[in-house]
């Protein structure tokens, strides 16, 4: 899913102000592309940069992000739902 999220993210259309806030969201999810999941800390680091992911594009005011704000959401959505699983006792 996250790959699916860059190349959503690099085909938007932007001023040149605010393409370099898109790429910044596109570097943090590469990191989370890029760690995986090994194991909660991973997840936690994953949650933070889906979260900086999402602080940067809603300061995109060129362009409509709906679309990958959603794909942001799922993918946040994910990875907390992963980060409960591994730390549930059950």
């Amino acid at each position: 899913m996250s790959t699916e999220t860059i190349q959503a993210l690099r085909a938007l259309e932007a001023s040149k102000k605010d393409r370099s806030k898109i790429q910044d969201a596109i570097r943090h999810i590469d990191r989370v592309r890029s760690r995986g999941d090994r194991d909660a800390h991973d997840i936690e680091k994953n949650i933070h940069n889906i979260l900086q992911a999402v602080d940067a594009l809603l300061h995109v005011a060129s362009s409509d992000i709906s679309a990958e704000r959603l794909m942001l959401d799922n993918l946040l959505g994910l990875h907390e739902a992963e980060w409960y699983l591994r730390l549930s006792p059950f």
